[in-house]
């Protein structure tokens, strides 16, 4: 069996001709028969090869049932290499499949059981990870401790690919506060980068879509739609299409190009379908309620708006929810239905306030105080512990800061 195992692995694998749906076959036959294994070491040695399979493949939650499996056994066994790196791929997973609680639980145990000198790969990788899942939930301090701290270490080590990464997802915090310069400062530092080492990776069509969202956002959208075009014909059928698409459908929306906008929307949503992405559902649904608003068609208008909000209420992430509930405050108010609205609104200052909140418990005066060395050795044996003190002096640092106790003062002077 174990022999039979080992060639669906090789027909599965990324050297493999053969499709990515005869891929995925081959990986679930060998999972099947790897489950029935009586030899656990073998086992939990077969079960993580068909787990990087499946995650290779972007196929999640198959990749986790085999890491999970195999970290069972590695536990009982106290093989802690092999227990780390299913901790990391099991949180990457979970990140892919939005279970973004789950992803951070993982992801910070590896973190933990990791440091600089000791699988320091997964250490720093898993850092730039959970700095990303924090803002998801509007935990923009926490968020930029972990990406600094990734940063600072790769570029001590000049590794450049992990440098564009860590940029990335920098400029996708300033872009979340707002801060389009910000943003795209940090945007371009990647695509620079990623152009010097000539990669043609599939990343880039996240970069280019990122790149395109910044000059919209800034209203300049002949260089918007010009990236996302380059990321919709470069990368055909990435999960990136789904965005580039509802995104063009945002421009023409301010365009007042209504019969193109909905025609974007609906692409954007029948490609997330088919990649069975579930985040960007409240996004596209949301759009398309704005439309029909401008449109004068308000039934369509509240159908689209009520499964907007659905989606939001399910996945619980926080930018995600004030966002979705202040637009759905202005939809209802658009409409006349005043108390939806009302309810809305409430819902909307209601976590608008528990955001700022993070921001202004901010000591500025302590941070200057503080160095990345001080952060002292984490624990190795798997702990569970809630966050490293990462807090750094240095000038990102400072200026991350200041910019957003900015933005904190204007917003609370607002409200």
């Amino acid at each position: 069996m174990k022999m039979k195992i080992e060639k669906l692995i090789k027909l599965s694998t990324k050297k493999s001709k053969k499709s990515p749906e005869d891929k995925y076959k081959f990986a679930k036959e060998a999972l099947e028969l790897a489950l029935k294994i009586s030899n656990e070491t073998d086992k939990a040695e077969i079960l993580q090869k068909i787990g990087n399979i499946f995650h290779n493949l972007s196929k999640h939650k198959e990749s986790n049932q085999a890491f999970l499996q195999a970290l069972n056994i590695y536990e009982k066994f106290s093989e802690k290499i092999n227990i780390i790196n299913c901790y990391y791929y099991i949180g990457h997973n979970y990140s892919r499949m939005l279970k973004v609680k789950k992803a951070l639980e993982y992801l910070i145990l590896t973190f933990n059981a990791t440091s600089e000198t000791e699988k320091p790969e997964f250490h720093i990788n898993s850092a730039m990870y959970i700095g990303r899942l924090y803002m998801e939930f509007g935990d923009f301090k926490k968020g930029f401790e972990y990406l600094f701290y990734s940063l600072d270490y790769n570029k001590k080590i000049n590794n450049e690919r992990n440098i564009a990464e860590t940029y990335s997802k920098i400029a996708t915090g300033y872009s979340l506060l707002e801060l389009y310069d910000k943003a795209l400062e940090y945007h371009l530092k990647t695509l620079e980068i990623f152009e010097k080492l000539d990669s043609k990776e599939s990343i880039l069509s996240v970069i280019y879509n990122d790149i395109g969202v910044t000059y919209s956002n800034s209203k300049n959208y002949e260089f918007a739609l010009e990236y996302f075009n380059r990321s919709i014909k470069e990368f055909e059928h990435h999960r990136t299409t789904p965005y580039s698409l509802s995104n063009i459908g945002v421009i023409y929306e301010d365009q007042k190009k209504y019969d193109l906008a909905l025609e974007y929307y609906l692409k954007a949503y029948n490609a997330a379908k088919i990649l069975k992405d579930e985040y960007i559902f409240p996004y596209i649904q949301l759009n398309i309620a704005s439309v029909y608003i401008k449109l004068k068609e308000y039934k369509k208008a509240q159908q689209h708006l009520k499964k907007s909000i659905e989606y939001t209420e399910k996945q619980k992430l926080k930018t995600m929810q004030k966002m979705i509930y202040k637009e759905a405050k202005d939809i209802y108010y658009k409409i006349k239905a005043y108390q939806k609205a009302y309810e809305y609104q409430e819902k909307y200052y209601e976590l608008k306030i528990s955001v700022l909140s993070e921001y202004k418990s901010i000591d500025i005066e302590e941070i200057k105080d503080r160095q990345l060395n001080e952060v002292k050795e984490l624990i190795t044996n798997g702990g569970r512990k809630d966050f490293p003190e990462i807090i750094g002096n240095s000038k990102e640092m400072k200026e991350i800061f200041t910019l957003l106790n900015m933005v904190s003062e204007h917003n609370v002077n607002g409200v």
